[in-house]
């Protein structure tokens, strides 16, 4: 896909911290006579310009510029104070080491007047990035990372973070670390990785000397599976595991995306396994494809080689008859005498009460389920994905 003649943003390539800084800086007005923060945002009637003003208790109102008597209000002045506010705090945030977290400005850390939603901050963050062409992680403004990761025995991953947003006047090992996740342990995927490597290393020596191995990356939606994945099931040794804890966030896309490209993976199969819930076509969509909401930093943020894997619905309502003898052998190991005619009455309880709880979850779509469905076929980007559209027939 040629992306060039559509804007793309990636944070790695940032104007300088003074650049950022004067983009921002246009948006406002300098302070007027008497000392008071005014942003232009639209004109009057009569011509002349309407201002955004904030008084000292910060309460914002709308005035024309020239004439501080005469207020206007309008609806729209909640986005307009916030962004505002916030074009105050990332000019903050270019000077300070280290990058914040969005949740901070939400919950009043960093401005206590802002008084805006988690969602509402990612909102006005992006759109101010858009107007003044930067990404947003060039704000000195970084998301909450959910995804986590889990490697193979032998397999580490070599990332280097940026640790400090304000890179212009230092050198680069003030801001830059290398962080190596190892085998076995739940990490969080870390924020603004500037690259990664994939290395394998060697255990014992001679017949005995083992190299670490990565048969498949398995991306999965919920991190529940975690505690199966380090229970030790030796047919998922030699696997990465990227759980994205539902919609993947901007980190654990990039992430993903720095593996794709990585030579050591590049024969390696990347499946994405789901609960055959609607929305979890869509999480693999923006997974691979990008979403509309943030096409500007698809370059740097889609896995191409993605397969979509299942589970199918055939795959569920088949699930039982497979799942029973393991169902029935727990139950003779769980240490009670059980007769095995008991055991088998439990069984086809269990099979009739599991299979009808299946069909019920697979198709009984609500509301929601059905406009999400619509809403992949007139895209059409998962048309030519064969699974999923043998997957949404079945489901109608």
């Amino acid at each position: 896909m040629d992306l060039r003649p559509f804007i793309q943003l990636d944070w790695r390539n940032a104007p300088k911290t003074s650049t950022v800084k004067d983009r921002i800086s246009k948006l406002l007005q300098d302070l007027d006579q008497n000392g008071e923060a005014l942003m232009t945002i639209g004109t009057s009637n009569a011509g002349g310009a309407v201002v955004l003003h904030i008084d000292e208790d910060g309460v914002a109102g709308i005035r024309r510029r020239n004439n501080p008597t005469k207020r206007k209000f309008d609806s729209n002045i909640d986005y307009f104070f916030q962004l505002f506010v916030l074009c105050r705090v990332f000019i903050l945030m270019q000077s300070r080491r280290n990058p914040v977290k969005a949740r901070s400005i939400a919950y009043n850390a960093v401005e206590p007047k802002s008084g805006m939603t988690l969602e509402r901050v990612r909102q006005i963050m992006n759109d101010l990035a858009l107007t003044i062409k930067v990404h947003p992680s060039a704000l000195g403004i970084v998301g909450e990372a959910s995804g986590k990761l889990v490697l193979p025995s032998l397999v580490e991953i070599r990332a280097t973070c940026v640790t400090n947003a304000d890179r212009d006047e230092l050198p680069a090992a003030s801001y830059q670390q290398i962080m190596t996740l190892q085998a076995k342990a739940v990490y969080s995927i870390p924020d603004l990785v500037l690259d990664l490597q994939v290395v394998s290393k060697a255990k014992g020596k001679g017949e005995k000397r083992k190299m670490g191995k990565v048969d498949a990356v398995v991306v999965v939606e919920h991190r529940n599976m975690v505690l199966d994945v380090l229970g030790g099931n030796r047919l998922i040794e030699d696997v990465i595991f990227v759980f994205t804890g539902g919609f993947p966030d901007a980190s654990t896309k990039e992430f993903l995306h720095l593996m794709s490209r990585d030579p050591t993976l590049a024969q390696v199969p990347f499946l994405y396994f789901s609960d055959h819930d609607p929305s979890a076509f869509c999480v693999f969509q923006c997974l691979k494809y990008g979403s509309r909401t943030s096409a500007w930093c698809t370059s740097i943020s889609i896995c191409p080689q993605l397969i979509f894997a299942g589970p199918t619905l055939d795959d569920f309502k088949d699930s039982v008859k497979v799942f029973r003898p393991i169902w029935e052998e727990q139950r003779r190991a769980s240490g009670k005498r059980v007769p095995r005619a008991q055991i088998a009455t439990a069984a086809n309880q269990w099979e009739r009460t599991t299979t009808q709880r299946i069909e019920y979850k697979l198709t009984e779509l609500t509301k929601k389920d059905k406009e999400i469905l619509v809403s992949i076929d007139r895209l059409g980007w998962l048309a030519h994905e064969d699974l999923i559209s043998a997957e949404i027939t079945k489901m109608r």
